[in-house]
């Protein structure tokens, strides 16, 4: 942890939805979360820069950076960034009141997610209901 920062309790949600997916859930699900700076309770397939809790496998691959940085360096504008990052994701949050910004940097990058669902969709179909 940084020196300074302020501590954080990891959030449990995450691992109930797991487990409870895990123990009753009958078909398919895949649970993502971005990195997180604790090592996993639950071990997780990794992809890129996010966690994945799956059923099925998903199988490695190697994506480009994001790149979701300060999008265009530190000088560049705010809304310039959530305007580059919502052309990057594919998501308009226009209408939306929160963190804009924070919300398009967590988004799971379109490949990747096109990957696992390339990958569920290859499994056996009579699992896939």
């Amino acid at each position: 942890m940084n020196v300074g920062a302020k501590a954080v309790y990891p959030d449990m949600h995450l691992y109930e939805e797991i487990l409870f997916l895990q123990g009753y859930f009958k078909g398919k699900y895949v649970v993502e979360n971005v990195k997180s700076w604790y090592k996993p309770l639950i071990e997780p397939q990794i992809l890129q820069r996010h966690y994945f809790w799956a059923n099925f496998d998903i199988p490695k691959k190697e994506f480009a950076k994001d790149g979701i940085g300060l999008t265009g360096g530190r000088n560049q504008h705010e809304q310039k960034q959530i305007e580059t990052l919502q052309k990057r994701t594919g998501f308009n949050l226009d209408n939306y009141k929160g963190n804009k910004r924070t919300m398009l940097r967590n988004c799971v990058n379109p490949m990747v997610a096109k990957h696992i669902l390339d990958s569920l969709l290859s499994t056996n179909p009579q699992d896939n209901k």
